[in-house]
């Protein structure tokens, strides 16, 4: 055993080599540091819209009463009921794979971006580690990349969204089949995947 506070010894005498972590260690495979979900549910509060709009609806009971009891005409005798309803617009979400397998995709992103305009541009490896808003740069592509995480991540955003998930598609297959599931349960999101 080794005293308490000391490093251990090996067997042939030499000291063990303890290496300071970086801040691009994250993880340890270069991994960046993910979002926090109060920035995330932050973002997405302040980036949804809603419309209101006033609906009519037929109501049936005084139409007919005021075209038997006071012998008008169905067209004088129409009655309305108007309802102010509030309905939530969906947030367009650009979701863009970040991993080191995707740097040679750069243009091809660019190009997407240029047909087609969303409110939030999320980047993810392993995780969603940086947002922007309307504009778009090009992140340094590295480390290894996974779907489940970041669809279970906008899965908890209780906000109407439609993602597009530009991407190269190399995942493992055990983590395409957890993100399928998860896609199964996702029901305020409308979700297409982009696979260059």
């Amino acid at each position: 055993m080794y005293k308490q506070h000391s490093l251990p010894t090996f067997f042939h005498k030499r000291e063990p080599f303890m290496r300071k972590a970086n801040e691009n260690d994250f993880f340890g495979s270069g991994q960046r540091p993910p979002l926090d979900d109060s920035v995330l549910i932050k973002l997405f509060n302040q980036h949804s819209k809603s419309i209101q709009f006033i609906q009519s609806k037929l109501n049936v009971k005084r139409t007919l009463l005021n075209h038997l009891a006071y012998q008008k005409n169905l067209e004088e005798s129409l009655v309305y009921n108007r309802y102010d309803i509030e309905k939530k617009v969906r947030t367009r979400v650009l979701l863009i794979d970040a991993s080191y397998s995707m740097r040679q995709h750069k243009e091809k992103i660019q190009a997407l971006l240029k047909n087609e305009r969303y409110d939030i541009i999320l980047y993810h490896d392993r995780d969603i580690f940086r947002y922007e808003i309307d504009t778009f740069t090009i992140p340094n592509f590295k480390g290894g990349t996974s779907y489940t995480k970041p669809l279970s991540r906008l899965m908890d955003i209780k906000v109407p969204l439609t993602i597009q998930h530009v991407t190269d598609g190399e995942i493992a297959l055990y983590d395409e089949a957890k993100a399928r599931t998860i896609l199964k349960q996702l029901s305020m999101v409308l979700y297409k995947r982009i696979v260059l």
